[in-house]
């Protein structure tokens, strides 16, 4: 099958948002990220795939049908990724890991605990509590954010601001980033 950059071959919610996309019937329906924001992806956003593991979100893939929560006769994909991703997380070390995966995704490949890492919640700014399917979309617009600021933050403080220029909530709150949107 013809392969294409991971950021691109995944649909949904959450790639929408990352791409500026709008509703169907919407000017921004087809909208991509940039030449210069996929380039900045290459560097800073992994993807976190069933099928290859954690990889670049620039890499090339084909079209599979294969997610996080697939049972596969014989095979655990948790026994399977686990172990093969600990000296990938170990590689990452220099800055702080910003864990947006889906907790099903996190429980395949989890980060070890001596790696400086913060899990990404997404509340509702209004009531507080975690969102399901707006979860993804608020995901997916700070991705959008950081790959579109001028400056990649380096710290958690750059993350909060370029979260606030884009009229995202960042708080940081014992090892964990709470997104409201």
């Amino acid at each position: 099958a013809p392969t294409m950059p991971a950021i691109n071959r995944y649909t949904g919610t959450l790639y929408d948002a990352i791409h500026g996309r709008g509703l169907k019937g919407s000017p921004t329906e087809h909208n991509q990220i940039t030449k210069e924001m996929f380039e900045r992806a290459k560097d800073t956003v992994l993807i976190q795939s069933a099928l290859f593991g954690l990889i670049p979100a620039t890499n090339l893939i084909p079209n599979y049908r294969l997610s996080g929560t697939t049972n596969l006769p014989g095979i655990s994909l948790k026994d399977t990724w686990t172990p093969a991703h600990e000296p990938i997380w170990k590689r990452l070390e220099g800055g702080p890991i910003i864990d947006l995966r889906s907790k099903a995704y996190a429980e395949l490949a989890p980060i070890p605990g001596d790696v400086e890492h913060y899990w990404v919640e997404v509340l509702d700014s209004t009531s507080g509590r975690a969102l399901n399917h707006f979860n993804k979309k608020g995901k997916g617009q700070l991705i959008n954010a950081v790959l579109s600021a001028e400056v990649a933050p380096k710290t958690i403080a750059d993350l909060k601001k370029i979260a606030k220029s884009n009229a995202l909530r960042l708080e940081e709150s014992k090892g964990e980033l709470h997104l409201f949107v």
